[in-house]
């Protein structure tokens, strides 16, 4: 497992599956992170998208994590265990927005201690609205009331995307990416920290989360006390931080409603066990023909941890 480097030459587009339609909706999003999905013709197994900023790796701030309200500054909290997780402090709080480093969330969020550096999107990312008109397909001409406008994702000079994924396939020194199929050129590969290739020791009855790098799924979806296996151990469901959800789907694919990065269950262990850092929910939707090829492609990927502070 890298992550590999990419370096857009020009803006990207990763637009969602929300209905879009010219004269009607107006409006296109560039969503981040996208579904892994649109890196499967490079990688055999892609498991994140992240980005790279002067030599550092940055994931979405973990769902559990609030900020004070209305606050621009102050460092994000983890949320306590309780269920439902309310604060005791008079001051309100919200989930934080943006990325953390990944060495922060090593040292500190999987610590418990908080108190780590946000970044927001807008310092990797800046949003560039394109406005086109649909074309008569006879004439070629503009249609009347068929105006429509773009978002595109243009990447600072010091910024790359970083795609976390197994060996390359079909990877190039020139690759299309997103949308339109705009260029980005491959930079090289860099190791995450050695924590990403550690193993984990499973007690039963101790907490522990998980963390979601992929978008995910889960059949008949995440409930309190549910029991689920996520890289092949038995772990029960005490908690859902949720990053929110979206549909996910391929050409000529069913739409599959799945939960966004950055989600983080609360779990127990219900057995003893090791299990790998970087694991799998074993689980995949019934729509899909093959279950091993919905998950050896990267969907339901994320970190677990034991729960600590």
């Amino acid at each position: 497992m890298k992550l590999y480097l990419l370096e857009p030459y020009d803006v990207l587009s990763f637009g969602g599956l929300k209905n879009f339609s010219a004269g009607e909706s107006h409006i296109q999003k560039s969503s981040f992170p996208p579904p892994i999905m649109r890196f499967f013709p490079y990688f055999r197994k892609v498991y994140s998208v992240l980005l790279v900023k002067d030599g550092e790796a940055y994931l979405p701030v973990p769902a559990d994590c609030l900020k004070p309200r209305k606050e621009k500054k102050g460092d994000p909290i983890i949320a306590p265990l309780k269920f439902p997780p309310v604060l005791e402090e008079e001051k309100p709080y919200e989930p934080a927005q943006g990325f953390v480093s990944v060495s922060d969330f090593v040292e500190k969020y999987t610590s418990g201690e908080g108190g780590f550096v946000l970044k927001e999107l807008g310092e990797f990312l800046a949003t560039e609205m394109r406005v086109g008109v649909k074309l008569s397909v006879s004439s070629r001409t503009s249609e009347e009331s068929m105006l429509y406008s773009q978002d595109f994702l243009r990447f600072k000079e010091d910024t790359l995307l970083g795609i976390l994924a197994s060996e390359a396939d079909g990877l190039k020194s020139l690759n299309k990416i997103g949308g339109e199929g705009r260029l980005a050129k491959l930079k090289g590969k860099m190791d995450l920290a050695d924590f990403f290739k550690d193993k984990l020791t499973l007690k039963k009855g101790n907490l522990y989360k998980f963390y979601l790098l992929s978008h995910a799924f889960v059949e008949g979806g995440i409930k309190r006390e549910k029991n689920i296996k996520i890289g092949d151990r038995e772990l029960k469901v005490l908690w859902l931080h949720s990053a929110g959800s979206e549909f996910i789907s391929g050409f000529r694919k069913p739409f599959v409603e799945m939960l966004r990065p950055a989600s983080v269950l609360v779990l127990e262990a219900v057995e003893n066990g090791e299990i790998n850092r970087v694991c799998q929910i074993e689980s995949s939707p019934s729509v899909i023909d093959r279950r091993e090829k919905f998950l050896e492609r990267g969907w339901n990927s994320g970190i677990i941890m034991e729960v600590k502070g």
